[in-house]
């Protein structure tokens, strides 16, 4: 599937190869991860055990000791920026802000937590909302292409059209642009569907949801 897509200028911003030849030395039983004041958490591998403690060297070379409930497991290099963090064997803090860090830095601003999409604002225009992503996303499952509001627009469609409840809730700072995203992906196929609410309810009501990010009280 992404062979069809990746000629297309946005699909660099939606998946990129995992290139394991140069992931960080990993060892099951040392990798670790330590807090770190800076950093939230950096990596760090475990030198030795003292009772309730243990000394690890950092990736600059640093030994430090801490405590090993401060410690948090590392997941294996072929975790790096998965694409739902669900699927990491460790889920805890330090690899989830660690995954979503790497996907960042890579501008893939969209990631899966579970039943969750995560979005983190990238301050400047990426090309992933124009036409042919939107044609890429029609039609298709969830787990058939990377993460995107778009795949997210789309299944809620389908469930709601199966008379399943649709409940959308977006959770962040830039959430009026991410509603306007929602909902132009469902209007680019179903225009009719929009025209049928706004007559239904007021004509105020599309302005409210569309541009001010206001909820729709029905």
């Amino acid at each position: 599937m992404a062979s069809v897509y990746e000629k297309d200028p946005a699909w660099k911003f939606l998946r990129q190869p995992v290139d394991l030849s140069k992931a960080k030395k990993y060892d099951s039983k040392k990798s670790c991860w330590i807090p770190d004041a800076q950093e939230g958490y950096i990596a760090a591998e475990i030198k030795s055990t003292k009772v309730d403690q243990l000394v690890v060297i950092t990736e600059k070379g640093l030994e430090k000791t801490v405590r090993k409930e401060e410690t948090q497991e590392m997941n294996p290099p072929k975790f790096d920026r998965t694409e739902d963090m669900s699927n990491l064997t460790f889920l805890n803090d330090a690899s989830v802000l660690h995954n979503l860090r790497q996907r960042y830095y890579s501008m893939l601003i969209y990631t899966y937590s579970g039943l969750f999409c995560v979005v983190i604002n990238p301050y400047k225009r990426l090309p992933i909302y124009g036409e042919s992503v939107v044609h890429m996303y029609q039609c298709k499952r969830r787990n058939e292409m990377p993460p995107h509001l778009f795949a997210v627009a789309d299944e809620a469609y389908r469930n709601m059209m199966q008379g399943e409840h649709l409940i959308c809730c977006f959770i962040n700072s830039s959430n009026r642009y991410e509603l306007k995203v929602f909902i132009t992906y469902r209007t680019f196929f179903n225009c009719d569907k929009i025209y049928n609410i706004e007559s239904v309810y007021s004509p105020s009501i599309l302005h409210r949801v569309y541009f001010k990010g206001m909820p729709l009280d029905i």
